[in-house]
């Protein structure tokens, strides 16, 4: 298995403490998204609910809708070990709602940032953005909405990007889903387009990562074997739901088999057992679980949808991280594959505040989080704590034996909780 950068944070018994700046810039090299010194990134995390619709619906409606704060960043950060946070964004509401950045968008991005986590923002349109033929929804024209919240409007997206990469452009963690669902249009179509939203992000913000997601509901990725992305830096996304799976074909004919030569991500998945929709109805053992072990065998990248208890396919019951049997596999799946580092001095206390290198990079590590890390372990640090300096001497596991320096561990060979501690001495 590749070695891969990893953000977890360990859990804790009080609030974490925020990082800065923490994160690298991300780009594409070969089939992998890669970090500043060309170490393979594996994102995973969730996606969330549109927060402008929850605020105007709990305006409009007299709900108490929740929306997403500081509490469940933590949440997802200490928990779940989520390195990613997918915030789609309703083109009805971005378009009929000003302060939309300063409300809805901002606060997200400085959380990231804070927290160490990438925001994956998506721009969460459905349909041909050429001729603007979409599916028909029962709740268009409905309040809080306008018309199609999923309007594919190629001007007004174009008018977001224009907005959204100038104003993230300096944000390395901030990345970028330019169309969520393209429908009706044929690949060597929709190839242009996406190549054109690129560019209106680019133009502001050269260095961002983009995903480019496949026709037929983001789904089929199979026309970019002979007519590719003329673009550095871009990712593939899919969505393979299990009803879209069915009606279209298997996953190695839609996106699969381009795994050797670029990077994917499944921006959607999920599942409910026993619903009523056929999108999403399946199980765990149907489909859950052979479709993370094949996004692990081919090394993707990937946003469960979704973290609420309303919209579905739901990855919980309850606002109090109670789950469904989909959100116990994602949880577990995001836990299980981590090691989670700490600091501490010879004498066994926590090491707070120190900045640690590891592989070179260095990071804020207060001792309620972890510090980035690899599969390939070494730290070169001099902190200063308190007036006195400190060295690292080795790594040590949670019973304190010692480890030898630069040894290599396999991610996957340690369960959820496995503490490798970074020791320092004065």
């Amino acid at each position: 298995m590749l070695s891969v950068v990893i953000m977890s944070l360990a859990p804790v018994k009080t609030q974490a403490s925020p990082l800065v700046n923490s994160l690298p810039w991300l780009h594409v090299q070969g089939n992998r998204i890669v970090d500043e010194k060309g170490l393979p990134v594996i994102l995973r995390g969730v996606a969330i609910e549109e927060q402008c619709y929850m605020h105007l619906a709990n305006d409009q409606y007299a709900l108490d809708l929740h929306l997403f704060d500081e509490a469940d960043v933590i949440e997802l950060v200490q928990n779940w070990h989520a390195s990613v946070i997918r915030v789609p964004i309703f083109p009805d509401l971005w378009e009929n709602y000003p302060r939309y950045l300063e409300q809805f968008l901002d606060p997200i991005v400085d959380l990231g940032n804070r927290y160490g986590m990438y925001i994956l923002l998506g721009w969460h349109a459905h349909g041909n953005p050429i001729t603007g033929q979409a599916d028909l929804l029962s709740f268009s024209n409905s309040p809080p909405f306008h018309g199609n919240p999923y309007n594919p409007n190629m001007t007004l997206a174009t008018s977001f990007w224009d907005a959204v990469a100038e104003r993230y452009k300096n944000d390395p963690w901030v990345i970028y889903s330019i169309f969520c669902e393209p429908t009706n249009i044929l690949w060597k179509d929709w190839r242009p387009v996406a190549e054109s939203l690129i560019d209106t992000v680019r133009s502001h913000n050269p260095r961002a990562l983009v995903l480019v997601s496949g026709v037929d509901y983001a789904y089929d990725l199979s026309g970019v074997q002979n007519d590719p992305i003329d673009r550095r830096d871009v990712v593939y996304e899919t969505h393979p739901y299990p009803g879209v799976t069915e009606f279209y074909g298997p996953w190695d004919q839609h996106f699969g088999f381009l795994s050797d030569r670029y990077p994917i991500f499944a921006g959607e998945w999920g599942y409910e057992s026993s619903s009523s929709d056929r999108t999403v109805n399946a199980t765990t053992a149907d489909f859950g679980m052979p479709l993370v072990n094949y996004m692990k065998e081919k090394g993707m990248s990937w946003t469960a949808w979704i973290l609420s208890p309303r919209w579905g396919p739901r990855i919980l019951t309850d606002w109090s991280y109670d789950l469904t049997e989909f959100g116990e596999l994602v949880r577990d799946t995001l836990m299980t594959t981590q090691i989670v580092v700490k600091t501490k001095t010879i004498l066994g206390s926590d090491l707070s505040g120190v900045i640690v290198s590891v592989d070179g990079n260095p990071y804020l590590t207060p001792s309620s989080v972890t510090c980035k890390i690899t599969s390939r372990l070494s730290a070169r640090v001099i902190p200063q704590v308190n007036g006195s300096f400190y060295h690292f001497i080795g790594w040590q596991d949670e019973a304190g034996n010692v480890l030898s320096n630069n040894v290599s561990f396999t991610l996957d060979a340690y369960s959820m909780g496995r503490t490798i501690y970074a020791v320092f001495a004065p």
